[in-house]
């Protein structure tokens, strides 16, 4: 599992479209503090499928996880909803920019893997 880009609030100041910054845009990322793999669907492990999701989440200035986007999922239809709900968990410390507290988008690769 690993962490990658993110957004907070921009005003067009190398912000998003929708207003967040890139987690590269802040003097401060954000500092994950509570992390859980997500469970291996049950069917996935049957079948021997393995995968790789990668999401984008938005963490919020309370630094909890407000929005979960997949961006691409291998296979499909597998390993989402799993990865979905397991991100919403996740904890952070909020990013900071210019000294003010904001939300940021990141991008999260998920792999699984069959031990």
């Amino acid at each position: 599992m690993g962490r990658g880009g993110g957004s907070g609030h921009g005003g067009g100041q190398g912000g998003n479209d929708d207003g967040f910054w890139e987690e590269g845009r802040v003097e401060v990322p954000p500092r994950l503090l509570h992390r859980q793999d997500p469970p291996y669907p049950e069917m996935a492990r049957r079948r021997g499928i393995e995968g790789m999701v990668i999401a984008r989440i938005l963490v919020g200035t309370n630094g909890h996880v407000q929005i979960v986007r997949i961006e691409s999922a291998h296979p499909a239809a597998v390993f989402e909803d799993t990865v979905t709900k397991t991100l919403l968990s996740w904890r952070f410390t909020p990013a900071q920019r210019q000294g003010t507290t904001v939300a940021v988008w990141m991008r999260v690769p998920i792999r699984f893997q069959l031990r």
